[in-house]
């Protein structure tokens, strides 16, 4: 994946400006971050997530085009681990609140245009994927491919 950086002046003019919100389960996101990455060459954005809302100034934007869209927030537990770094110690366990389906394993795609106000919405849920969760019942018919409570 390629990546290009502008430097100093007024930045790429091809670049846009983009901005959005992030919903997860009905409700503003209250902090995160967000990553555009370009489907094929060009830059890559990022912003932070504040009460759903996240923008990125032209000077950092993005040129027209299909990127993939990484969303993360991580958050305290409240709870204490151990170190992996340092034996004996404990440190504050983090995790992120964002299922890997819109991160790690991304399934949400944006399209930025010229002449547009590049304004995305993202609604994600913390549920599992209905479509791959499976459901086995206490017996099994002999019909093939068919599962019964």
């Amino acid at each position: 994946m390629f990546v290009a950086s502008g430097c100093g002046g007024g930045g790429d003019p091809s670049r846009l400006a983009i901005n959005g919100e992030v919903i997860l389960d009905g409700q503003p996101l209250k902090t995160g971050a967000i990553t555009f990455l370009p489907c094929k060459l060009g830059p890559t954005a990022a912003g932070a997530i504040n009460a759903g809302s996240f923008s990125v100034d032209r000077g950092k934007g993005l040129s027209p085009g299909n990127y993939t869209v990484e969303i993360h927030s991580i958050q305290p537990t409240g709870q204490q681990v151990k170190s992996p770094d340092e034996p004996g110690m404990q440190i504050e366990e983090t995790r992120n609140l964002i299922p890997g389906r819109y991160n790690a394993q991304t399934t949400l795609k944006a399209e930025v245009k010229q002449g547009t106000d590049n304004h995305f919405r993202f609604e994600l849920t913390s549920a599992e994927d209905p479509k791959k969760v499976t459901r086995f019942g206490k017996s099994r018919s002999k019909l093939p491919g068919r599962i019964l409570d």
